[in-house]
């Protein structure tokens, strides 16, 4: 955590991209004062297992982009790592922001697809389960960046 706090350009590393594809874009707010940084993604199932196809961290709220991905049913789902957590804080899902699409995006091979709106909140009962794969997302970001 403490590489990620001191990256000052986050953009030079933001997700990897596929040759054509489309642009998946948006906005994540959140329903309460936030400060760490969110890892965000789009998966093939309504509950994520394992990593997602098209993934990212970003500094905090704010614009995100997937580049070059390709047609397709996917699910946008995201969650929050506030700077103040422990590592241990990381296991306890009732202490991070998130969020999920509750229908698919449909990504097809022409046209635009709108901006998603993504809202980050507390955990709620019919939260589909966050995987230890969060340090496993942040290890791939880091060393993409050659940390």
């Amino acid at each position: 955590m403490r590489a990620l706090r001191e990256l000052s350009d986050w953009q030079e590393h933001a997700a990897a991209s596929e040759p054509g594809g489309m642009q998946v874009t948006g906005t994540v707010v959140a329903d309460e004062p936030f400060d760490g940084f969110v890892l965000i993604g789009l998966f093939a199932k309504p509950i994520p297992e394992g990593m997602p196809i098209y993934g990212t961290l970003l500094p905090g709220l704010g614009r995100f982009s997937f580049r070059g991905v390709r047609p397709g049913v996917y699910y946008l789902m995201a969650t929050s790592v506030a700077w103040e957590m422990q590592a241990k804080d990381f296991l306890l899902p009732q202490r991070t922001l998130r969020t999920r699409s509750r229908a698919p995006l449909f990504v097809g091979p022409l046209g635009e697809l709108h901006p998603q709106q993504v809202k980050l909140y507390p955990p709620q009962p019919d939260d589909p389960p966050i995987l230890i794969s969060l340090p496993v997302l942040m290890n791939q970001f880091l060393s993409r960046m050659g940390k």
